[in-house]
């Protein structure tokens, strides 16, 4: 399915190296109903439940744990991902990579995850 003007996007990346964006890898993507409203929280769940299982590495039969990772910042704790709000908002406020994306269909807000 694609996603459309109603539904904005969100690319979820596996990021292979934490020292920026171009060793990453584009695993799928997740769409939610709101780009200026949606949380990390809002978008883990939407990754658990709409992303495939092969879509991550397997361990003992189990999706490896990971988290998001925000580029020039570092990883983000299950604790802050309460704490931050809106993910289009933050990630506005803390780098200006163009290559982040907007959240609309045609250029979808690049979420960058990495393996615990």
């Amino acid at each position: 399915l694609l996603p459309t003007q109603a539904s904005p996007s969100f690319g979820i990346a596996n990021t292979l190296r934490t020292d920026g964006m171009d060793f990453s890898e584009n695993i799928g993507f997740v769409t939610l109903s709101s780009r200026r409203s949606a949380t990390y929280q809002h978008i883990r769940k939407a990754i658990e439940t709409d992303l495939d299982d092969d879509c991550f590495e397997m361990v003992d039969g189990k999706r490896r744990g990971w988290k998001f990772y925000v580029p020039k910042l570092g990883p983000v704790s299950i604790k802050q991902e309460v704490k931050i709000g809106p993910v289009l908002e933050f990630l506005r406020s803390t780098t200006n990579n163009s290559l982040l994306g907007n959240g609309s269909a045609s250029n979808p807000l690049k979420i960058v995850i990495m393996d615990r």
